[in-house]
């Protein structure tokens, strides 16, 4: 599944996926300090991904069972199941590219497991 942030690419393969993203977009640090606007708006987002794979010879994972959810650190073959992440991040403009940074924790709601942070920088802007 792409994109979930906080887990790494292609962590989750299948047949059939459902993805949700979910996110809260403001203005970062414009109320903090009003000059910042002549250097480029600074914006922040929070935001909470939960992704599902499958195969067409499975049924949809039970997201309330502890063995439908996906961890690396568990079973490195299982390539099924739910996975979920949370996070925060700014966007801004630098050197006239619009750069998206985040910082994302993997998140397993039945054990209340969370992953050791990760980093993500892309290009391109929020739609």
């Amino acid at each position: 599944i792409t994109p979930v942030r906080g887990v790494p690419f292609m962590y989750n393969s299948g047949d059939n996926l459902a993805l949700f993203n979910f996110e809260l977009r403001a203005p970062f640090l414009l109320y903090y300090f009003p000059a910042i606007k002549w250097f480029g708006q600074i914006n922040g987002v929070l935001f909470l991904d939960i992704g599902v794979t499958w195969n067409n010879n499975e049924s949809l994972p039970n997201i309330s069972s502890q063995s439908d959810w996906t961890s690396r650190e568990e079973d490195p073959t299982k390539r099924t199941g739910w996975v979920m992440s949370y996070g925060w991040g700014p966007r801004f403009i630098f050197l006239g590219m619009p750069l998206k940074l985040n910082f994302a924790w993997q998140y397993n709601p039945i054990t209340k497991e969370k992953s050791d942070r990760r980093y993500e920088v892309t290009i391109g802007i929020d739609l």
